[in-house]
């Protein structure tokens, strides 16, 4: 029984093939192409081309034909109103059988018409999940990470309530019941204002196009410093000042760059926080170095908290095994 999992993000997106009995993973393929692409065209031929040639590729060079795919599941932008099927947020509190209960199997002509399990994303109204709070900031909204931090929970399986953080090219702040029940998420836009400040301003000529080589704890502190004292427009200018000195390299600059946009995260965080009763674990996920300074950050800044950091292998498989709980539920409620 073969199986597809498209995971479609902002920039890229990943299609995973499971073709044993155990839904053991067989083979990843990574295009780039998301909902980015949607976005700028204004139409969705070419992440409709793209994920048409993926699911192909995939399946031909692990000897299969299409016909010997079962069912896909597709989850993240791919489901949004500027995606390729559209299904509405479920609002939390909201677990897996949450999500399988409001998922939509549909078949697709550029799916090859294979069976395809949409997956919805999850929204937030409020922090305790009720509609009573007017503030736009008690209202969120999230695709994929939902899956994301179902497939980290059912492998970690920690104990009392606690907090998912899921850098990438947004922020997501996942704060999760004892139970796996995701209650609420909180996001920044971090990541595509990393990218956008190197690509978009007068910065670009102060930093490298990969930003972050390798993780300069001195530099990531003197840039979140720099944004508590003077605030974020002025610290985000020290880049170019300090190229101009040349006090700092291109990877140093990188990390101040990061430790001015990870205050406002921080900033955003505590927030959060604020209103909850308890919080018995915390778990990093997401890729390197993003991973890496947001658990520098939280051990620095609070000690008491226990931190757990995700290696790069279950941060990138939870996807995967959260859409097969996910399918696991649906396939329940239809028997």
């Amino acid at each position: 029984m073969a199986k597809i999992i498209i995971d479609c993000g902002t920039t890229n997106s990943r299609l995973r093939l499971s073709a044993g009995e155990e839904g053991q993973l067989t083979d990843v393929l990574r295009i780039e192409a998301g909902i980015r692409n949607t976005a700028m065209d204004g139409n969705t031929d070419r992440l409709k081309a793209y994920l048409q040639e993926g699911i192909r590729s995939l399946v031909e060079r692990n000897g299969l034909e299409l016909s010997d795919v079962d069912y896909m599941a597709a989850s993240g932008m791919i489901t949004s109103n500027i995606g390729l099927f559209e299904v509405p947020h479920v609002t939390g509190p909201a677990g897996m059988k949450d999500l399988a209960a409001q998922a939509k199997m549909v078949r697709l002509e550029e799916f090859f018409h294979i069976p395809c399990l949409f997956i919805p994303g999850m929204k937030s109204i409020s922090l305790e999940g009720t509609a009573e709070s007017s503030s736009i900031d008690e209202y969120d909204v999230m695709r994929g990470e939902e899956v994301e931090s179902i497939g980290l929970w059912n492998q970690q399986r920690p104990e009392g309530e606690g907090l998912m953080v899921l850098p990438g090219s947004h922020t997501k702040f996942v704060f999760v019941e004892a139970d796996g029940t995701l209650k609420k998420s909180y996001t920044t836009l971090a990541g595509e204002l990393l990218k956008a400040v190197q690509s978009e301003t007068i910065l670009s000529g102060s930093l490298q196009e990969e930003l972050i080589e390798s993780f300069a704890p001195d530099s990531f502190n003197k840039g979140f410093e720099a944004c508590e004292k003077v605030g974020v427009t002025r610290a985000l200018f020290h880049v170019r000042l300090l190229d101009l000195q040349g006090e700092l390299d291109a990877n140093e600059r990188a990390n101040y760059l990061a430790g001015v946009l990870f205050h406002e995260d921080w900033k955003a965080l505590k927030l959060a926080i604020s209103k909850l009763d308890r919080l018995d674990w915390v778990m990093v996920g997401g890729s390197s170095p993003l991973r890496e300074l947001f658990v520098y950050l939280l051990q620095k800044l609070e000690q008491h908290w226990e931190i757990h950091e995700l290696d790069e292998k279950s941060s990138d498989m939870a996807a995967f095994h959260g859409a097969l709980e996910v399918i696991k539920a649906y396939e329940e409620e239809q028997i």
